[in-house]
């Protein structure tokens, strides 16, 4: 087992908090060449780095020694830590304490932890509009709130994600959802929402209508 930081968004981050969202979808990275499909875990190679990497092969009953390959972030058992946005703000007695930009939980800070004067270093170098948030990517261990424990890791193909995956990533249906009602079967609305929260993160890299290769990993959240 391994602790792996991940990042997520402040409205991923409210779906995890209310245990909404089970899964996520991350890119894998390299792609496979064209034509070819996952074959399996690499078991037998030159290269010991490459033992446990996702292979790709038109053979999906063999493995070679130089197999392209991906390896995922983390297996079944192993520890996310959550990264979120952090945020400075002003208090009754006028100092800037750092809260979590999700939700406005207040941050337990270690004062005597060298990273948070870097925090304080990078909010002062934004732009007067951005110079209170710390982004995620420069989240300290300590600092993280959520953990979860990956129970599956598996490699498809993004549009192949089924209608209760798309529930399990925390989307909601902007046509269908609102209190007492929500879609439970295969609905276009909520595909297309799917999409758009892809695009908006991935969109650059690796778009919805590309059909990329992706990560699927299952997770519960622990205290």
């Amino acid at each position: 087992m391994k602790y792996v930081p991940m990042l997520f968004t402040g409205e991923m981050v409210r779906k995890l908090l209310d245990d909404s969202k089970t899964q996520t979808r991350r890119l894998v990275k390299p792609q496979p060449p064209a034509g070819l499909v996952p074959g399996g875990l690499v078991v037998e190679s030159t290269d010991r780095k490459r033992l446990g990497r996702w292979s790709w092969r038109p053979d999906v009953d063999t493995y070679v020694r130089d197999a392209v390959s991906s390896r995922p972030p983390c297996l079944a058992e192993d520890r996310i830590w959550v990264r979120e946005t952090l945020q400075r703000v002003e208090s009754a007695i006028g100092t800037r304490p750092w809260v979590y930009a999700a939700d406005q939980t207040p941050v337990q800070m270690r004062m005597d932890d060298p990273h948070v004067a870097d925090m304080v270093a990078w909010a002062h170098h934004r732009e007067d509009n951005e110079r209170n948030f710390c982004p995620s990517i420069h989240m300290p261990r300590w600092a993280s709130r959520i953990t979860l424990e990956v129970t599956k890791v598996r490699v498809e193909r993004l549009q192949d994600i089924p209608f209760h995956a798309i529930r399990a990533e925390g989307v909601s249906c902007p046509e269908h959802d609102f209190p007492g009602c929500f879609c439970c079967s295969e609905c276009s609305d909520l595909r297309a929402e799917m999409s758009r929260l892809w695009d908006q993160i991935n969109g650059k890299r690796a778009p919805w209508d590309a059909n990329p290769w992706v990560w699927a990993i299952e997770f519960r959240r622990v205290d």
